[in-house]
Parts: structure tokens; sequence; C-alpha cells
């Protein structure tokens, strides 16, 4: 796990862009997974990085979504195509398709089980919440011991936010800790939080309190911030 500290995100695009045209250049099968919040807009800028790769070898899905028609206008990869998230000639996996909640977290766990499978490097850019959550694993969540690749659950089903009132309204489908597990790099976007979200981090925690302690199981595992670490 690597700290490093900037003053803003804005030299995050470039950073993240040069490790996928690097592994695409090399002719590796590449899958990669996409987060909400606030690393659209750098997502977003990554995209228009790549426009003028050659992406038939890159896969990309979610971390998670807030299950409900496709399109509405909570879901994560809406926001991600509103911010300009364009990636021609790559396989773009959203997991809303307009299926049931079942299907649908059926179909996002073959879609995880396959890119992971089928590609040489996987890498996800995931954010943490100031409860400790990460991707849609929230708090007491029934997906943090699960051994499948994607959960569904209604958002009564985990202990409630530090933040009231912030992710109720939706039902979640995301990817579980097991799937994190098998990426082989993560980086993390995590600029505006308090340094003690890190302190705990970095120390032995419980998933069940702090999911985000899923994301150690990586081996390659670096936070981007604006209180700690290196300075780039």
């Amino acid at each position: 796990m690597k700290f490093y500290k900037a003053g803003s995100p804005d030299k995050l695009p470039q950073i993240f862009a040069k490790k996928l045209i690097v592994k695409l250049g090399s002719g590796q099968k590449v899958f990669w997974i996409v987060t909400g919040g606030s690393a659209i807009k750098i997502e977003a800028e990554v995209s228009r990085l790549l426009k003028d790769q050659s992406l038939g070898n890159l896969s990309v899905t979610l971390s998670d979504e807030r299950y409900a028609d496709p399109g509405h206008k909570d879901s994560n990869w809406q926001q991600l195509v509103d911010a300009g998230f364009e990636l021609p000639g790559a396989n773009l996996l959203p997991v809303l398709t307009g299926q049931d909640r079942s299907k649908t977290t059926e179909e996002f766990a073959d879609n995880l089980e396959n890119g992971l499978n089928q590609s040489d490097y996987c890498i996800g850019i995931f954010g943490i919440g100031p409860d400790g959550h990460t991707a849609g694993i929230l708090p007491g969540s029934p997906c943090i011991d699960s051994p499948d690749m994607a959960v569904s659950y209604a958002d009564d089903e985990a202990t409630p936010s530090v933040i009231e009132g912030i992710y109720r309204g939706k039902d979640r489908v995301t990817m579980t800790a097991a799937a994190i597990a098998r990426l082989d790099e993560i980086i993390v976007v995590a600029f505006g939080k308090k340094p003690i979200l890190f302190d705990k981090l970095e120390q032995a925690a419980d998933i069940e309190t702090m999911p985000a302690q899923a994301l150690k199981q990586v081996d390659k595992l670096t936070i981007y911030n604006d209180s700690k670490g290196e300075q780039i």
C-alpha cells in the first residue's frame, strides 16, 4: 500500500491513462473496473486520453451500481456517460440492462468472472467513503463475506451510514471483496478525506465495519489523496 499526496486530482488522468496505454500497447488484454462518485471526472478524462488508442483488448465495467432502470439519474454508468466517458472499440459492460435485480446481479457476476479470467491485467479505480465503504460494500452489508463475484441487496440490509440517509433510496448491485481480491492493481481516489480514515485503513480493522480493508488484498494498492504520502 502506497500513499501519494497531491493538491488536486488533476494529474491523475495522465498517470492512469499511461498505465492503460502501456498495457494495451504491449498487446495485453485489460479489464478496467471503474467507479462512481468523485472519480467520474477522472475516468472521463482518461477516456479522452485514450481516444487515439486501439481499444479492442479493453473491457470495462463498474465496481457497483444503484439498481433501477437503465439511465436513471443516480446510475454510476449514466453519470459517467454524461461526463463524456466514451471508449470506441472497447467492450463496455454496464451493469444495468433492464433485467430484474436477480438477473442483473447474475449477469454482472458473469461479466466479472469472464473479465478476470480472460484478461492479462485487471485494474480498478475505487473510492473510500467516510464510513469506510468501498464500491457498494457498505458496513454490515451481506456481500462482505460472500464467495460470489457480485451480490445485490436492499439498502436497509446494511448498517446505517455515519452520513445519515446518504445511501438510502436505491438497492445495490456490487462486486464483492472476493472479486476485488482477484485484481492485479487498485488505484484509490480519496481527496477531501480526514487523515484518520487512512490511519484506520493502515490498521488491521474489521472488514465488517470498514469494508475498504478488502482493497488491501491486492499487492499493488496506490492511494491518491491530499493529506498523506509522497508529494506528486
